[in-house]
């Protein structure tokens, strides 16, 4: 009787040493080769369990347009930092990071990259690897909206546009593979007739002042 009594009280002990090893169910992910496979339109709960500990995941994005990573709920005593990573030329590359520099502790994140199709990793982490919660997890919300006008950032991948058209469009996020990291958007539009051509912008978001210019390629060079 007292030998059974022993071994039921010893795997008390061990299984609460760390109770968060085992309700993380994405762990292992230290590591953008053993990222956890999420989905467009996924919410899920997971933790920075221990100190140094990273959370990687992967998702995939069908078509070009706009990739958001939002993390909520926090805990209180982390300084949350969001990446959105891609594989350039089998070289781990930034794309858009959520754009703070110094987070206030518990401070919500989001990182809102703009892509083509392709496969993305996701890196979660305490921005100074010194904190952690192995009972308080934080909330990872992904959102991809389609856009076929997007990747434009540079007028050599310009969308092209017909004459007499009025469409949406939206000034979005970051890709950090480009000069300009913030998005810029490009678009191109053929005439075979001399006259005036006219480009209208209206309902500016309120936080945005917008910039519009007109181009021509002049003996190969780009010129306003």
């Amino acid at each position: 009787m007292k030998t059974k009594i022993y071994l039921a009280s010893l795997a008390l002990i061990i299984s609460g040493l760390s109770p968060a090893l085992s309700q993380d169910i994405y762990e292992p992910n230290n590591t953008y080769e053993t990222a956890t496979v999420v989905t467009c339109g996924q919410q899920l709960s997971a933790y920075i369990q221990v100190e140094d500990d990273v959370d990687w995941y992967e998702i995939e994005m069908a078509e070009s347009g706009v990739l958001e990573v939002s993390v909520t709920s926090v805990p209180d005593n982390i300084n949350m930092n969001v990446e959105v990573h891609m594989l350039d030329e089998n070289v781990l590359t930034l794309i858009a990071d959520d754009r703070v520099y110094n987070p206030g502790l518990g401070e919500s994140m989001l990182a809102v990259a703009v892509v083509d199709a392709g496969t993305y990793f996701i890196k979660v982490v305490d921005r100074y690897n010194d904190a952690y919660s192995d009972t308080d997890p934080y909330e990872l919300e992904l959102t991809c909206t389609p856009n076929a006008l997007e990747l434009n950032q540079v007028y050599e991948e310009a969308a092209p546009i017909a004459l007499d058209t009025c469409f949406e469009a939206n000034i979005y996020g970051d890709n950090h593979l480009y000069t300009e990291p913030q998005d810029v958007d490009w678009y191109e539009v053929y005439t075979e007739n001399p006259g005036v051509l006219e480009v209208a912008v209206t309902s500016v978001p309120d936080n945005l002042n917008i910039n519009v210019e007109v181009y021509q390629l002049v003996e190969d060079v780009l010129t306003l």
